[in-house]
């Protein structure tokens, strides 16, 4: 029996020669090919590790035919289709986008699909014959130049693949030893294709003889066709397993722009294509020192993402490292038994700074073009040998802006706002800007809300005027309300008046028809400035109250109104759920830190009545699996063991914002049992009169 297929083999070959000569080939041996090698006895080098995925930024963007957000298809209504795939991975520092175009290559021949799924991204289910065609782009659309590898597992007798221009685009082609695919070179219409085929029937589908890898060189772009020989739909699964061994790619330093800079995230990045995790692999970030020079910003945390944007820090150690001269390097390296978790992706390497500029000005020659450049390396080694080395720039917006705008007695607006803009920390001083405006003249602000330093965030100075009159009253505090101790009700009045002479002046305030007199100066001079206490009645409290002097003559100045208000005690505000997501259960008692940041805040704008207040803590109900196993008293706050009796975890005064993930932790030891737990805690907030 072997013998005759051989012979139908052989004849079925011939016949097609005949048919076309110096057209078509027969077909050869693969191992026969120009840059053929076995898999066994090859790597799959570093640079074509690059490997499309879809992440967690991945987007399609239909553009021709039959397309959707899930697919392309071409069939005998629809002969061409085409989408934008946005981030299918990185290249060299690069953000890849694949422009995919599937064509039917014959009127009289059924197309077929290619999904963009997650299970299945880039598969190819074909019914008779479909023509792709990858363009690699950046984000400009731009084409770029990408060295990539396709590995496929199953070229059995029911399909065959066919390359065009395969000496411009393949560098070498492996197969595992011994295999069933041969190939042979066809030119058609000027072009050179190189197909793949097996005929060896009766083998199971993904055999290990019907594997190969198409290594390329240098491209922007590839064509290919893949024909069905079966009756029913034959499909080519885009698969991220090497057939080679593949040689560790280095990271590649990102550059990253930031146009706020104490918010968003400022940070330093880097990207690794992964086909397994080894912990002989190191990541390591140098160069900064720079960032420590320029006193802006500080180290706050190290984070490692997959591309599907899943946090896998944990399955890494981060080191400092220090050189001689006391340069700091930060390492990340895979921990050990960790490669199944962190394999065939692309891993984002980040340390997050936090902006410390409120208490270090900077040094204003190193801000150029209104940015701060924050320069850094990054060195990938391999069992200590170095196999890569890029650099970035992240670069910050260093540009804040102070509005000055001007209004009158009722906030209306005299005349159009002045904008300045400096760079961030250092000093602004709007005390001068006081432009005249006819009809009124200004109430200078107190020096203290005219300066200040230019911030991320953009600033209003408001300057204030008044229609010019003989008696002129002013109360200090510009804001509408008054406010008065929750436990006493007195408030502070502060105020000023000017009057054409000196004479006897009563400070008046009138609230629902009752005036009552605040103070009197039997003799006041021209301008007085004072201030003073001054317990309201309690039927005051959320009114409007209006202020005036008047003279002996009952001629009363301009008015002021505030609204007395009762001082509200510090607010607390806690996030819905803490959740410690899913942990390992450890082989020894671990204590772990809640993972992700969570922030309980107390927000006390108290200004008279300024105490310490007290935040307390219990477990309201234990950790509780849906089978009741109970993990009692395994939370601590700080040094604090938390139980079912409430207890002081934290006092304070003022606005206090805390990262709970620097404060909350749960104990877990061998014993623990598999499960969700789910329980309550109660925070009380306590604050009092001294």
């Amino acid at each position: 029996m072997k013998k005759v297929k051989g012979l139908i083999l052989v004849t079925f070959l011939m016949s097609l020669w005949w048919l076309a000569p110096g057209v078509k080939a027969s077909l050869r041996p693969l191992p026969n090919l120009d840059g053929f090698k076995w898999a066994n006895q090859a790597v799959t080098p570093a640079e074509n590790t690059f490997i499309m995925h879809s992440g967690a930024h991945t987007e399609v963007t239909p553009l021709k035919g039959d397309a959707t957000a899930n697919r392309l298809a071409v069939d005998q209504k629809t002969n061409e289709s085409q989408a934008l795939i946005k981030n299918v991975g990185f290249y060299k520092g690069n953000t890849v986008n694949l422009l995919v175009t599937l064509k039917r290559s014959k009127s009289n021949l059924k197309g077929g699909t290619l999904s963009f799924s997650k299970t299945y991204f880039l598969g190819i289910d074909v019914a008779d014959e479909v023509v792709v065609t990858y363009k690699f782009v950046d984000e400009h659309e731009k084409p770029l130049t990408v060295k990539t590898a396709f590995n496929y597992y199953g070229l059995n007798t029911n399909k065959f693949i066919g390359y065009k221009d395969p000496g411009g685009v393949i560098e070498a082609v492996y197969a595992n030893n011994p295999t069933n695919i041969m190939y042979d070179n066809e030119n058609q219409d000027g072009a050179q294709w190189l197909y793949l085929k097996n005929l060896t029937a009766g083998i199971p589908w993904r055999d290990p003889r019907q594997s190969f890898e198409v290594v390329t060189k240098s491209i922007s772009e590839v064509n290919f066709i893949v024909h069905n020989n079966d009756s029913s739909p034959s499909s080519l699964v885009y698969q991220t397993e090497f057939l080679a061994k593949p040689e560790t790619p280095p990271a590649y330093a990102e550059d990253a722009y930031f146009k706020l800079a104490d918010r968003g995230g400022v940070y330093l990045a880097a990207h690794q294509t992964v086909s397994s995790g080894d912990s002989a692999v190191e990541v390591n970030f140098g160069g900064l020192q720079e960032i420590e020079k320029s006193g802006q910003y500080e180290i706050e945390q190290t984070t490692v993402t997959d591309f599907d944007g899943k946090d896998v820090s944990n399955y890494f150690n981060f080191y400092y490292i220090y050189d001689a001269k006391g340069n700091k390097t930060i390492r990340f390296q895979a921990k050990k038994n960790t490669a199944d978790q962190i394999s065939d992706t692309v891993l984002h390497y980040k340390i997050y700074l936090r902006w410390c500029g409120k208490q270090n000005h900077v040094n204003p020659a190193k801000i150029v073009n209104g940015e701060l450049a924050l320069p850094f390396d990054v060195t990938t080694t391999v069992k200590g040998k170095t196999v890569g080395k890029s650099g970035a720039v992240t670069t910050i917006n260093y540009i804040g802006k102070i509005s000055t705008i001007f209004v009158n007695e009722k906030y209306k607006e005299i005349r159009s706002p002045i904008e300045k803009k400096g760079i961030l920390t250092t000093p602004f001083d709007m005390s001068t800007t006081y432009p005249e405006v006819s009809g009124y003249f200004p109430v200078k602000n107190d020096a203290s809300k005219d300066t200040g330093y230019f911030m991320p965030y953009d600033q209003t100075v408001v300057h204030r005027y008044r229609k010019k009159q003989q008696m002129h009253f002013e109360l200090k505090d510009k804001d509408d309300n008054i406010y008065v101790s929750r436990f006493t009700n007195k408030g502070k009045v502060a105020f000023s008046f000017a009057q054409a002479t000196a004479g006897k002046i009563t400070l008046v305030a009138s609230c629902k028809g009752e005036q009552q007199v605040l103070k009197e100066y039997t003799n006041a001079p021209k301008r007085v400035t004072d201030e003073f206490m001054y317990s309201f009645p309690k039927a005051w409290l959320g009114e409007q109250v209006t202020f005036y002097v008047e003279d002996t003559n009952h001629q009363r100045s301009n008015k002021e109104v505030r609204t007395i208000k009762q001082e509200h005690g510090p607010q607390m505000s806690l996030p819905k759920q803490i959740n410690f997501k899913t942990l390992n259960i450890p082989a020894e008692t671990t204590t772990v830190s809640l993972p992700k940041e969570e922030f309980l805040k107390i927000a006390d704008q108290s200004k008279v009545d300024q105490r310490y207040w007290t935040v307390k803590l219990c477990e309201q109900r234990p950790l509780t699996s849906k089978e009741n196993w109970v993990l009692s008293q395994r939370l601590r706050f700080g040094e604090v063991s938390i139980n079912n009796v409430s207890q002081i975890v934290y006092q304070g005064k003022g606005n206090v914002s805390l990262d709970l993930s620097k404060y909350l932790q749960i104990e877990l030891n061998p014993l623990d049992r598999v499960g969700d737990y789910h329980g309550e805690l109660r925070w009380t907030l306590e604050d009092a009169p001294e």
